[in-house]
């Protein structure tokens, strides 16, 4: 974009109010001093987003380049061989780049990572379905901190909100471009999830009630399941990595062969996962011999949609299955390393546990 456009991009919004609307109020304080240290450094300037070519903040920190795009719905790291590859990516397969990073924040990782080796397999990810892009609106609206009653406007007057709506919107349900983000709008509006005040819409008593539906499809457990290979390999990593932080979160962590019981072992562990709040599932194993258990756990919680955190010993991560390792991993190197980072990871995905009640499934 040549400096005019630069120019008419500001006229519409602040690129900096942009990227804390985005955040909590703890996270935006942190986002402001980073940025004004980042202004002080004078390295921080208004360039191109790479996925989408549109008006970013990009930071350059030698191999790294730092981006704050509101096209890919916040702050991503971007490495020089991947820089290159990005352009040539189809817009299909830069929407659903752009849905991998909105789902890595949303599982704690505040400026997810994109390198060439993860590009080379982007063709693999499937693209959401519809369903999940209409409720993507919704949760898109929740994401900003909406109240019951508040309107956002997403036509008319060209102004610092309809621009950073337009942007986020196309962002959070993996479209290609402001048409299909007004198109999921407007069916959202036939099925009585949206209202339409024109210019303006709101999210309807019956969205509201679809938003609170999906939240509870997670079980309001204190239990978290652990799927990992049972080694003594791996005993430390359990005893003094995930097991304390799992603790320290104020969960309680179950381990299906430290379980007594008398059932079929593959129905006690359906059983377990569908009572508990989340899934850790560590892929930690033999060189070459991947743990199709774990990948099975992992796998059933995702359907059941229950969170999942993903763990691996650095040294074997490259030996993740490419279908899953486009999640984030906590890849670890000692189990105090990874006893911080997955309590750190569970209290930004879940949350301290509060204590509520199991809801049957």
């Amino acid at each position: 974009m040549n400096a005019v456009g630069h120019r008419d991009l500001e006229c519409r919004f602040d690129h900096r109010e942009v990227c804390e609307r985005n955040h909590s109020a703890k996270e935006r304080s942190l986002i402001s001093r980073r940025l004004v240290w980042l202004a002080k450094r004078k390295v921080s300037q208004l360039s191109n987003c790479p996925i989408w070519g549109t008006p970013a903040m990009v930071d350059k920190s030698g191999d790294l380049t730092l981006v704050n795009s509101v096209s890919a719905g916040g702050e991503y790291q971007v490495t020089g061989t991947a820089l290159a590859v990005l352009p040539q990516l189809e817009p299909p397969a830069r929407a659903r780049v752009t849905t991998w990073l909105v789902n890595q924040r949303r599982l704690g990782e505040s400026c997810p990572r994109i390198d060439s080796e993860f590009l080379t397999k982007v063709e693999l990810l499937p693209p959401l379905r519809v369903q999940d892009r209409l409720d993507r609106v919704l949760l898109w609206r929740e994401s900003l901190g909406d109240r019951v009653g508040q309107k956002f406007r997403f036509a008319g007057t060209q102004d610092k909100e309809t621009a950073y709506n337009k942007a986020s919107l196309r962002a959070w349900t993996e479209s290609v471009d402001f048409g299909e983000g007004a198109w999921l709008l407007t069916q959202q509006v036939k099925l009585d999830l949206l209202n339409f005040y024109s210019p303006a819409y709101e999210v309807s008593l019956k969205g509201w009630l679809r938003l609170e539906e999906l939240r509870s499809r997670f079980v309001r457990s204190s239990q978290a399941f652990v799927a990992m290979w049972f080694h003594s390999d791996t005993a430390l990593a359990y005893s003094d990595g995930i097991e304390p932080a799992i603790v320290n979160c104020g969960y309680t962590p179950l381990r299906i062969d430290k379980k007594e019981h008398s059932n079929k072992i593959d129905d006690e562990i359906v059983a377990e996962i569908r009572r508990s709040r989340f899934l850790v599932a560590d892929f930690t194993s033999e060189p070459d011999r991947a743990r199709g258990g774990v990948y099975f756990e992992a796998g059933l919680a995702l359907g059941l949609n229950l969170p999942v955190i993903w763990t691996c010993r650095k040294d074997l991560l490259s030996q993740v299955h490419f279908d899953t390792r486009q999640f984030n991993h906590i890849d670890w190197k000692e189990p105090s390393e990874l006893r911080d980072r997955l309590c750190n990871r569970i209290k930004a995905v879940l949350g301290e546990y509060q204590g509520s009640t199991v809801e049957a499934r």
